[in-house]
């Protein structure tokens, strides 16, 4: 038996071809609906680097309740949002999480954030998985996940306790540029439809057109 609440449809697949199982013994059970009803996702075009802090800073300004995660790109995205956030919204509380820190600062990150030390997480991607916080209400990526898998997983951090949540996702042309160039280098098709997801976004202001895509892939 196999259990996840994020595997994709091709990677289960993957999971069984891996496995050398049969399909004539591999049987799927899903609920007839994956959507996460409770989370507002929002697509935002990025502005510059300054002006995209400025506007993170705003939207936690307007966090009254729950906790956030910020989802960064890499180490030196993290800690450049987290010394800008940290001097200019001193009421909050910041934790940071990525692989330059050595073991003992992640395990006290992660154990700061268990206990609701930290407010706001700015964490590389990743960051929560196995980590049953019932109070986060917003996810921030400050750029567009490498895939739809990835994406899932981290919305999925926020309304654990099935209140209102929101995820947003700020994006720019360069960013979906950079995301083909990845994909054409690990050869991973499927993953192309995580580009067009992003593409059409902008066509369609839909949030239930959003979430299908989301719950067909």
């Amino acid at each position: 038996m196999l259990l996840t609440a994020t595997c994709t449809t091709s990677d289960v697949e993957d999971i069984r071809q891996n496995l050398n199982i049969l399909p004539t013994n591999f049987t799927i059970i899903r609920g007839t609906s994956l959507a996460r009803q409770e989370i507002d996702i929002q697509v935002i075009s990025k502005p510059s680097k300054q002006n995209l802090y400025s506007q993170i800073q705003n939207i936690l300004v307007g966090l009254t309740t729950g906790r956030c995660i910020i989802y960064c790109s890499g180490p030196s995205s993290c800690q450049e949002l987290f010394h800008y956030l940290h001097e200019n919204l001193s009421a909050l509380s910041f934790g940071l999480y990525h692989g330059e820190l050595d073991g003992e600062q992640r395990k006290m990150a992660i154990r700061n954030w268990k206990t609701g030390i930290i407010q706001i997480m700015i964490a590389i991607n990743g960051f929560g998985m196995g980590i049953n916080v019932p109070d986060v209400y917003l996810i921030i990526h400050t750029t567009i996940p490498l895939s739809m898998t990835n994406f899932i997983q981290e919305i999925g951090r926020a309304g654990r306790d099935g209140k209102p949540s929101k995820s947003i996702v700020f994006y720019s042309r360069n960013d979906i540029r950079t995301l083909f160039s990845i994909i054409t280098q690990r050869e991973e098709r499927y993953d192309y439809l995580f580009v067009f997801f992003f593409l059409i976004i902008n066509f369609d202001n839909g949030l239930v057109h959003r979430k299908r895509i989301i719950v067909k892939h």
